[in-house]
């Protein structure tokens, strides 16, 4: 049995994505770079589109051609070769049937209802309307991301074309990655579930339950009386329905929808058979330097981490309230994220606020999935629920997180080249649960 993809009205909605202008220089590897972010994308789930410029070289490392290859498929198109005749560029001729069909590909990507597009790129020929201007124009005209690479003698003429509504964007991963923005994760980290049968759903005062086949996801459950909460429709239906497409309530306005999302999330990536070395979640985090902030007050935050500057929606002695976090972030070095905010929608604004900081997501209801390491954050530290009957009965009878420990073991992830990386990006230990 599957569930109904909840109406638009009842889930955050990404917010209207800008265009991305990648400005690089003469020898700049910004096609490498888009091409390798394109991929990263689609073996992610998301349907990326488009076209990307490549460079030839000869035996004696001297350019000899371009292709052109749509990112749809890996495929070439011999753009220019020595002997083609067609437009001259610079010292290059193209080939005016491989423009045109690259035009075409970029519009059946806009018409075909693509994920993200990336064109490569805009110079001569479309500051005059030509080269790929049929497609960019139909792509700006849809709600599609949109990366454009271009040089700078080129802006001008783009600002003219695409009405200034852009941002710049440096050729290099991190910069394409964060253009691409945290909004994005919780739909990503849906696509990733397996269409797979949830065999139990609970919802508990502290705690709501999922269990899959391969796993038992946890997330926090809501106040009965937080804001936007009310009582689930048909209930009774959840269990038996796929994972993935519970893993769409995660966005619903309705925390307690939200909560089952989550939970259904980490049932699959949550897995019993992740292992990995031991290591301390929190640990890690209090071993950077600068000015470490922390959402949500942790237990022995005091003691384990006394330098970090709370933020809290019922500020304590000495902390910060929640709102302050627009203007603190910004500064930090290091961030502490309760899994709560995944729950609460809160973590994408989080995240988007961070800069440069590293972030730590930590609680049992954090998906430990190396997919949130390119959304900003470094160290996740969560949970894996080994005896599913346990925690059930746990999770029914209103038990709190001290309660669920002797039912599995804590897990962290760990972003490549960070503190207490190893091998496989994957530690398990304690994260000071209580």
């Amino acid at each position: 049995m599957a569930t109904e993809t909840l109406p638009s009205q009842w889930r955050a909605r990404v917010p209207m994505p800008v265009p991305g202008v990648v400005l690089y220089a003469p020898g700049s590897p910004k096609s490498q770079v888009l091409f390798a972010f394109a991929r990263e994308l689609r073996a992610r789930g998301w349907r990326t589109r488009g076209v990307v410029v490549d460079t030839l070289y000869n035996n004696a490392g001297q350019k000899s051609g371009l292709d052109l290859i749509d990112i749809a498929n890996d495929s070439r198109l011999p753009l220019s070769r020595p002997d083609t005749k067609g437009i001259a560029i610079g010292r290059w001729v193209l080939d005016p049937a491989v423009l045109a069909e690259g035009d075409a590909r970029i519009r059946q990507a806009v018409a075909e209802g693509a994920d993200f597009i990336v064109v490569d790129k805009f110079g001569p020929l479309e500051s005059g309307s030509g080269g790929f201007m049929c497609g960019l124009r139909a792509a700006l005209g849809s709600n599609v991301p949109l990366l454009v690479a271009l040089r700078g003698e080129f802006l001008g003429g783009w600002d003219g074309f695409a009405g200034l509504q852009s941002v710049m964007v440096r050729p290099d991963m991190a910069s394409l990655w964060r253009w691409w923005g945290p909004y994005r994760l919780y739909e990503e980290l849906a696509r990733g579930v397996a269409d797979e049968p949830a065999r139990r759903v609970l919802v508990g005062i502290n705690w709501t339950l999922v269990e899959g086949p391969l796993g038992c996801g946890l997330a926090h459950s809501p106040a009965r009386d937080a804001p936007g909460c009310r009582p689930l429709a048909d209930p009774g239906r959840f269990a038996g329905q796929s994972l993935r497409m519970l893993a769409q309530l995660a966005t619903s306005w309705n925390p307690f929808e939200a909560g089952i999302g989550i939970a259904a999330i980490n049932a699959h990536y949550n897995r019993r058979d992740l292992v990995g070395a031991s290591a301390n979640g929190l640990d890690l985090f209090a071993e950077t330097t600068g000015r470490k902030f922390v959402i949500g007050r942790f237990p022995e935050l005091s003691t384990r981490i006394p330098a970090a500057i709370v933020l809290e929606r019922v500020p304590g002695p000495g902390d910060l309230p929640a709102h302050a976090a627009d203007w603190v972030l910004p500064e930090a070095d290091a961030i502490a994220i309760t899994s709560s905010a995944l729950g609460n929608l809160t973590l994408p604004h989080l995240l988007d606020l961070r800069r440069d900081a590293r972030v730590a997501l930590v609680g049992p209801g954090t998906p430990l999935t190396g997919r949130l390491h390119a959304y900003g954050v470094t160290w996740l530290s969560g949970f894996i629920v080994e005896d599913a009957g346990r925690a059930a009965s746990i999770v029914a009878e209103g038990g709190a997180t001290k309660a669920l420990k002797a039912c599995g073991r804590r897990v962290t992830l760990v972003a490549a080249g960070e503190a207490g990386d190893t091998a496989s990006a994957t530690i398990a230990g304690h994260f000071g649960m209580q």
